[in-house]
C-alpha cells in the first residue's frame, strides 16, 4: 500500500556525521595516481620515465635550472600507481574511475581531481576524445549499465536547488515530464546532436552487480566551471536580461547547509537524466561553453576549474515491492565529483600579457591555496587539537567547495598529469612536491549506507515481477507455483438433455471452483515456501554479508599496512633523495673548500716568502745602520778631537794675547793686530796653525 505524498520539501537522510574523532584503522591516504603524457615531434626528451608499477624518475637536462645550479642527481617519486605513455584510457579508467563508481552506487561520495602544468593531458585523461573516452564518460556509462532495470522514472527525484530533494508522485513526475518535453525544433536539434555524438562514441560495457536491488535510482547531473574564483554554471539556459544591460550568465555564490555541514552551490542547474547519451549531450553542452585561451604553450588552455557532479538519489521500494516508498527520511544522495583543475603556468614561458596574465594568476593563487591547505592538513594529523592550525579552505571557491571531502564525507583521489619534455622539468619539480605533500594527507573512511527498515522484507523486488509475470501469463505456472493445473479434474459438459446438463454445469462449477481454491492454496503456499526460502537465504546472506565484513576488515587492515608501508617506501625513496643531493652538496662543498684551502696555502707560501725577503731587507738596513753607527762614532771621536784641538788653540790665543789698554785706534787696526802691538807683518815669519796646535803651554 502506497503512503500520500506531504506536499512541500523533504530532507535526505545524513550519511556521515559531521567531525569526529577517528581510529587509525578508519583512516586512509589520498591517492594519488600518476600519468605521463608521450612525447610531442617538437619536444626534447624524454626527462620523466616510468619505472616499474609505481615510480617516476626525474632527470635534470642541461637546459633546466636544477642541472645548472649543480643538482644534477636523478629524482625517483612513488605513486600509488603510475602509468607510462602508452597506458590506455580503459586501464586508467579501471584502476582510478571504477572504484570510484562502484562506491557511488553504494552511497559512498567520492572525489578525483586531475593535476598537472599545462598542456600535460589532464583535459584529455577526464574527458577523452569520442572515439577513445575519458574517465568522465565511462563513469556514465557504468553507472547506466548497472542501475538500467532498477532506475527510477524521470522526475522522480527533484532537485530544489538548496542541496535537498523532492519525491514526486507518479502523476506529479509525468506533469514535469510534459512541461519539460523539448520544442519540436529545438528536441531535434539536441536529438541530432546526440545521435552524431553516441554514433562515434564507444561506450563502456561493464556492469557493477553488486548493488541493492530493492531500491531504485535516479541520477542528477550538474556542471559548473570557477573562473577568476567564480562559479558559473554551464547548464543555465536563462538569456541575458537587456535590463541588465544583456551582459553574460552570473556568477552563483555558494552556501552552507548547516544540517549537513557541507558546501553547495545555490540554485545551480541540476539536469535528471535516465540515459547515458542524455548525460553525455549535457556535458557536451557544457564542454563548449567553458572558457579556453590560445597560449604559447597550449592551443586551447583550460582558463578555469571546470566540475561535473553525478548526483545518485536512492529511496527504497515500498512492501509491495512496486513503488517508491514516499518517505523522504529514507532518500539517500551520494556524490561523484570530476574536478578538471587548470594548468599551472609560469608568465615566462607563455607569455601572458593583460587579461591572459590575470586569469593565471588567479589560477596559481587557486592551486597554491589547495596546496596550503593539503600541508595544513598533514601537519595537523600527529598534533593534538589545541595546537593544530586553522585550514584556510575560504581563501579559494575550489578548497572551500570540498571541504567536507577532506574532513572525511568520501573518498579522495588526485591523478597527476606529467610532461616528459626537457623544457618543463623546472615545472615537474613543484607538481611531483604536490604530489608527495597529497599522499601524506590522511582521511578519514566513509561508511555505505544500509536500509534497515521495519516491515520491508528482502527480495520483494523479485517478488513482485514474479508475481506479475505470472498474472500476465508471461510465466509459465510450473515456474512459479509448486503444482500443475492440470492436475485439477473439470468433468466434461454433457448435451443429452436439459436437467442432465445443468447437473454437469454445477458439477464442472464446483470443480472450477475447487480448482480455483486449490489455485489459491497452492499460491499461499508458494508465498509461505518462498518468504521461507527467501528468509534461509537471508540468513545465508547475512552470515556471507559478516564474513564478507570480517574480510574486508582483514582487506582494510592489509591496505593500511600497505598504505603504511607505502608511506615508509615513499620516506625512504625521499630520504635517498636526499641523501644524495646532500652528498652531492657536500661533496661539492668539500670541493669548493679544498679550493680555498689550496688558494690560502698559496697565498700563505707568498706571504711567508715576503717575510722573508722583507726579514732580509731588514737584516740588510740593520747592518747598514751598524756600519752607519760604526762611522759616526768615529766621526763623532774625529769631531770630539777637533773640538779638544780647539778649545786648546783657543786657550793658547787667550794667553799669548796681553791684555792692555792702548790708545783708541781704528778697529781696523785691532782686527789685523789681534788687539796686539805687532810688529809689522813685512819682514815677519808666519807660524802656521798646525805649529800652534803643536805648541803646548807649560
Amino acid at each position: 500500500m502506497n503512503h500520500p505524498r506531504t506536499p512541500g520539501k523533504t530532507r535526505t537522510l545524513p550519511k556521515t556525521p559531521r567531525k569526529q574523532t577517528f581510529q587509525n584503522g578508519s583512516r586512509e591516504p589520498v591517492q594519488v595516481f600518476g600519468r605521463l603524457r608521450p612525447l610531442r615531434s617538437n619536444e626534447d626528451g624524454p626527462c620523466v620515465r616510468v619505472v616499474g608499477k609505481t615510480d617516476m624518475v626525474l632527470t635534470p637536462p642541461e637546459c633546466s635550472i636544477q642541472y645548472q645550479s649543480g643538482r644534477r642527481a636523478p629524482i625517483q617519486h612513488t605513486f600509488h600507481e603510475a602509468f607510462g605513455g602508452q597506458s590506455t584510457q580503459k586501464e586508467v579508467f579501471d584502476t582510478l574511475g571504477l572504484p570510484l563508481v562502484t562506491d557511488l552506487l553504494n552511497s559512498k561520495n567520492g572525489l578525483l581531481f586531475a593535476y598537472g602544468i599545462t598542456g600535460s593531458g589532464k583535459t584529455h585523461t577526464m574527458s577523452g576524445e569520442p572515439h577513445d573516452p575519458g574517465i568522465l564518460p565511462r563513469c556514465l556509462d557504468v553507472i547506466f549499465n548497472s542501475i538500467q532495470h532498477l532506475q527510477a522514472k524521470k522526475f522522480t527525484f527533484m532537485s530544489t536547488g538548496k542541496n535537498n530533494f523532492e519525491i514526486n508522485t507518479e502523476a506529479q513526475a509525468e506533469r514535469e515530464r510534459r512541461r519539460q518535453q523539448p520544442s519540436r525544433n529545438g528536441g531535434r536539434r539536441r536529438n541530432e546532436e546526440a545521435n552524431a555524438a553516441d554514433t562515434v562514441r564507444i561506450p563502456e560495457s561493464f556492469v557493477v552487480s553488486d548493488i541493492d536491488p530493492d531500491c531504485v535510482y535516479g541520477v542528477v547531473i550538474s556542471f559548473v566551471e570557477i573562473f577568476n574564483d567564480y562559479v558559473f554554471d554551464l547548464l543555465d539556459d536563462t538569456k541575458p536580461d537587456r535590463d541588465m544591460g544583456g551582459r553574460g550568465p552570473q556568477s552563483k555564490k555558494m552556501r552552507e547547509d548547516t544540517a549537513r555541514h557541507q558546501m553547495y552551490i545555490n540554485d545551480v542547474t541540476e539536469v535528471p537524466v535516465s540515459s547515458t547519451e542524455e548525460a553525455y549531450e549535457q556535458l557536451l553542452k557544457g564542454q563548449k561553453r567553458r572558457r579556453v585561451a590560445h597560449t604559447q604553450l597550449n592551443h586551447e588552455s583550460s582558463r578555469s576549474h571546470s566540475i561535473f557532479n553525478i548526483r545518485l538519489v536512492r529511496a527504497p521500494l515500498d512492501e509491495a515491492g512496486k513503488s517508491v516508498l514516499l518517505n523522504s527520511d529514507y532518500l539517500v544522495v551520494s556524490q561523484l565529483s570530476l574536478v578538471d583543475l587548470a594548468g599551472s603556468e609560469r608568465a615566462v614561458r607563455t607569455q601572458n600579457v593583460g587579461e591572459r596574465l590575470r586569469e593565471a594568476g588567479n589560477i596559481n593563487q587557486s592551486l597554491m591555496v589547495l596546496r596550503t591547505c593539503l600541508e595544513c592538513l598533514r601537519d595537523n594529523q600527529n598534533k593534538p587539537i589545541e595546537q593544530q592550525k586553522i585550514v584556510p579552505y575560504r581563501d579559494s571557491k575550489i578548497t572551500q567547495l570540498f571541504k567536507n571531502f577532506f574532513e572525511g564525507d568520501g573518498k579522495v583521489r588526485m591523478i597527476i598529469c606529467c610532461s616528459a619534455g626537457n623544457s618543463d622539468f623546472d615545472e615537474m619539480l613543484h607538481v611531483m612536491k604536490f604530489a608527495e605533500v597529497s599522499q601524506a594527507v590522511m582521511v578519514a573512511r566513509s561508511q555505505a549506507v544500509k536500509f534497515d527498515i521495519p516491515g520491508l522484507a528482502p527480495g520483494r523486488r523479485h517478488i513482485n515481477e514474479a508475481l506479475e509475470a505470472m498474472e500476465d501469463g508471461s510465466t509459465q505456472e510450473s515456474q512459479v507455483l509448486p503444482f500443475s493445473l492440470e492436475a485439477v479434474e473439470v468433468p466434461e459438459s454433457p448435451h443429452a438433455s436439459f436437467s442432465p446438463f445443468v447437473r454437469d454445469l454445477e458439477r464442472q462449477t464446483k470443480g472450477y471452483e475447487t480448482g480455483r481454491h486449490f489455485i489459491q492454496r497452492g499460491l499461499d503456499t508458494f508465498r509461505t515456501g518462498l518468504f521461507r526460502v527467501i528468509t534461509t537465504h537471508d540468513e545465508e546472506l547475512r552470515t556471507c554479508r559478516e564474513d564478507m565484513a570480517d574480510l574486508h576488515a582483514q582487506l582494510l587492515a592489509q591496505e593500511e599496512s600497505q598504505a603504511h608501508r607505502a608511506g615508509l617506501e615513499t620516506d625512504v625513496h625521499r630520504l635517498r633523495g636526499e641523501l644524495e643531493a646532500n652528498r652531492s652538496r657536500f661533496a661539492a662543498e668539500v670541493h669548493s673548500r679544498t679550493e680555498r684551502a689550496t688558494t690560502q696555502d698559496r697565498e700563505i707560501q707568498n706571504l711567508r716568502q715576503q717575510v722573508d725577503f722583507l726579514q732580509d731587507e731588514n737584516n740588510t738596513l740593520a747592518r747598514s745602520n751598524e756600519e752607519s753607527e760604526e762611522k759616526n762614532q768615529c766621526l763623532l771621536s774625529d769631531v770630539q778631537e777637533r773640538d779638544e784641538k780647539l778649545s786648546i788653540l783657543q786657550q793658547i790665543v787667550q794667553r799669548d794675547t796681553p791684555v792692555k789698554s792702548a790708545p783708541s785706534t781704528p778697529d781696523v787696526d785691532k782686527e789685523n793686530t789681534g788687539g796686539r802691538n805687532q810688529p809689522p807683518l813685512r819682514g815677519r815669519k808666519r807660524r802656521s796653525p798646525e805649529k800652534w796646535l803643536e805648541h803646548k803651554p807649560e
